[in-house]
């Protein structure tokens, strides 16, 4: 299933950051970071000024631990942003749920597209979030078609990966060491996560259309 959900934690830095300094902000991916903490892959757009005083902004929340910027040729820029606590990405990264897209509402709330394999999946990532005082409306719930699913071996390989730092800059793992963990071929391995890579990037760019 592909759902949107909206999502209103009491403890998300966001709302106070878009109160005070609205602007067009969309997370890219999220993941948690030390016992409490998350960090977040965000894009911004506007002029370098506003994306200056967005940074400032964020830098001096109470709940920011580091802001990393790299400013776009093209304009906006991509930051990197480490909180000491962030339930929601713990949440989702402890749930079978896949991230598509997130973006933030002018009230400061997170409109979230996720990929669910089934229903429980969606319930334990609801129930986890709401058990923390986070706020959780179902937008829309809509089902994928068999050729867009993830198999539940890409679903394996592609979060192992994940798990293990595959996607992380630098690397902290290899295709041919998770091809070890797996006991098949790296070629094989790799095509596999290729294909997986390649609907789930998919689904991205249909969510953002």
């Amino acid at each position: 299933m592909e759902i949107r959900l909206l999502i209103r934690s009491p403890d998300i830095w966001v709302r106070d950051l878009m109160m005070s300094n609205p602007g067009n902000l969309k997370f890219l991916d999220c993941m948690p970071w030390g016992p409490k903490g998350g960090r977040g892959l965000l894009s911004i757009e506007g002029s370098k000024e506003h994306i200056q005083d967005t940074v400032r902004s964020i830098k001096t929340h109470r709940d920011i631990e580091r802001v990393e910027t790299s400013m776009l040729k093209d304009g906006g820029a991509i930051l990197t942003v480490t909180t000491r606590r962030c339930h929601a990405c713990r949440a989702l990264y402890a749930s079978d749920c896949f991230l598509l897209s997130s973006t933030s509402t002018a009230e400061g709330d997170l409109i979230w597209t996720i990929i669910a394999p089934n229903d429980g999946a969606v319930t334990t990532l609801v129930d986890s979030l709401e058990a923390k005082g986070t706020v959780v409306k179902f937008l829309s719930i809509t089902p994928i078609d068999h050729e867009r699913v993830l198999t539940t071996r890409q679903m394996d390989i592609i979060r192992l990966a994940f798990e293990q730092g595959y996607y992380e800059l630098p690397k902290k793992t290899s295709i041919k060491k998770l091809a070890r963990r797996f006991k098949i071929a790296p070629s094989s391995l790799a095509e596999t996560l290729q294909r997986g890579e390649r609907k789930i990037i998919g689904l991205f760019f249909k969510a953002n259309r």
